[in-house]
């Protein structure tokens, strides 16, 4: 079977800002180790790693220029047309369904809940505590990630 890898670029790889302002968004650091790691999953993964956002047209614009500007797209292997923008939180677990995504990494538990049923490997990447424990079903099948070493290692172990 294919697998598959779907990533959340907000949190995950983009450092979530405190207020998410488009200004805030703009000056954000990369998340540690998520480039280098997204380098090396490109190779593991070839052509199947796809990004996905939920964001409004003005956010995702930022997104995409904050990655031209940080050479994301040479430094991870992983072309523009793999990015993908939804504008529903639930729409992001949908894409992932029809991309056929075996894995998922995403950062809030409200969406990758959405995932369950639709993706074989979950991942909670670095998640608010309060906000997780809302989603019990969803701890018990998604594994719980703390940077990307972690999730590396997690991902690796289904290959």
């Amino acid at each position: 079977m294919k697998k598959i890898l779907a990533i959340d670029i907000g949190g995950p790889i983009i450092q979530r800002p405190a207020h998410s302002s488009l200004d805030e968004y703009r000056a954000a650091e990369p998340v540690a180790n998520s480039f280098a790691t997204l380098n090396t999953l490109s190779y593991l993964f070839k052509e199947n790693i796809h990004l996905i956002s939920q964001c409004n047209q003005d956010l995702q614009d930022v997104k995409i220029d904050w990655m031209q500007r940080h050479n994301f797209h040479i430094l991870t292997n992983i072309p523009l047309d793999r990015v993908h923008f939804v504008r529903e939180p639930h729409q992001k677990a949908l894409l992932a369904e029809e991309l056929q995504a075996t894995h998922f990494v995403e950062d809030r538990a409200e969406i990758l809940n959405y995932a369950l049923l639709r993706v074989d490997h979950l991942y909670l990447f670095r998640p608010n505590v309060e906000e997780a424990s809302k989603y019990p079903l969803l701890l018990r099948h998604a594994d719980i990630v703390i940077n990307w070493d972690a999730l590396f290692y997690r991902i690796d172990r289904t290959l």
